[in-house]
């Protein structure tokens, strides 16, 4: 079975979840694992519709990700650590002027665009794909609301079952900013762990282009191939 599918199937709980926190902000904030398992077949009916006109306007379902996603996903910390030390706070503390320094920032801003653009295509075009049966959250541990408690991340565990007999685990890493809003940091499917594969490819571009970090941030696309490998 390939990676690929894995991801695509979650990535349509992904997008019921963020949904269900812009509808229900007050009761995502206190138990996202909840808000997901409650409207996660809801949502995966109303995803169905958009079969019908995607092939005549998929924009509007690549705009209609992008509102549902879009408030709910740490783009920023999620595109700086796919750069790795081309955008860690250790590297920017390193910069001596302030032109590095404005350099650096703009570098983070524009990879972090380009980023999101490529994740909410993928995304989108995943959803349409999606045939799930069954979508089951894991009540969150003692130890998981302590976490929650304590401001730190929170690993929500879901299984998603499609045809075959075995189901589909898909770890979200969610932790709130300092507005306490739930944030998307990280999606690990089936032991696929996105952000470092797209790190992997980060790093080969920057490799391919003779590290200049400005053309492989130009020419930045979200690639489904490396989880294929995997």
């Amino acid at each position: 079975m390939k990676v690929q599918a894995l991801l695509f199937n979650c990535l349509v709980v992904l997008s019921c979840f963020f949904t269900s926190m812009s509808l229900q902000a007050a009761e995502a904030e206190s138990d996202p694992a909840q808000v997901l398992e409650r409207v996660g077949t809801e949502l995966i009916a109303e995803i169905k519709l958009a079969k019908d006109y995607f092939p005549k306007d998929p924009e509007r379902f690549y705009r209609r990700v992008d509102e549902v996603l879009g408030p709910y996903v740490d783009f920023t910390t999620f595109a700086r650590n796919v750069m790795g030390d081309y955008g860690s706070s250790e590297s920017y503390r390193r910069l001596n002027t302030d032109a590095e320094k404005k350099q650096f920032i703009e570098r983070v801003r524009r990879f972090s665009a380009t980023f999101k653009t490529g994740l909410i295509h993928t995304y989108a075009k995943g959803l349409l794909s999606f045939g799930g049966e069954r979508l089951n959250i894991e009540p969150l541990t003692e130890q998981q609301r302590n976490n929650m408690a304590e401001g730190r991340s929170v690993d929500v565990v879901q299984r998603i079952y499609n045809k075959g007999a075995k189901p589909y685990e898909v770890h979200y890493k969610m932790r709130k900013n300092k507005a306490g809003q739930w944030k998307l940091r990280n999606v690990v499917v089936e032991s696929v762990n996105l952000g470092s594969v797209y790190r992997q490819q980060f790093v080969s571009a920057i490799r391919a282009h003779n590290g200049d970090i400005d053309v492989v941030i130009d020419t930045w696309a979200v690639s489904a191939s490396p989880l294929e490998e995997k």
